[in-house]
């Protein structure tokens, strides 16, 4: 493993470059590794989605109209998702 401590182009200590993000289902790479990696791209998925439901939420209150249905937004799949994961949304 490459020396990348600090550096923006890396993933838990992994250099970017190591892993190979094309031949993911191909190669080899550590089973926590892989773990990480999901769980920190579903709570980034799960904080836009709850971003853009506050959003809708907002301007839906400054127009006076009826607030969106949160379901559009799929907060909850996403939740679910990461329960499935043993993780949880990690909030702002």
């Amino acid at each position: 493993m490459a020396d990348t401590k600090g550096s923006i182009d890396q993933f838990r200590g992994y250099a970017i470059e190591e892993l190979d993000l094309l031949n993911l289902g191909k190669t080899p790479i550590p089973v926590d590794l892989d773990r990480d990696l999901v769980v920190t791209a579903l709570q980034a998925l799960w904080r836009e989605r709850n971003q853009a439901l506050r959003s809708a939420e907002n301007v839906a209150e400054l127009r006076r109209e009826a607030a969106p249905d949160p379901r559009l937004f799929g907060v909850s799949e996403v939740t679910q998702a990461l329960k499935a994961c043993g993780a949880a949304p990690m909030p702002f």
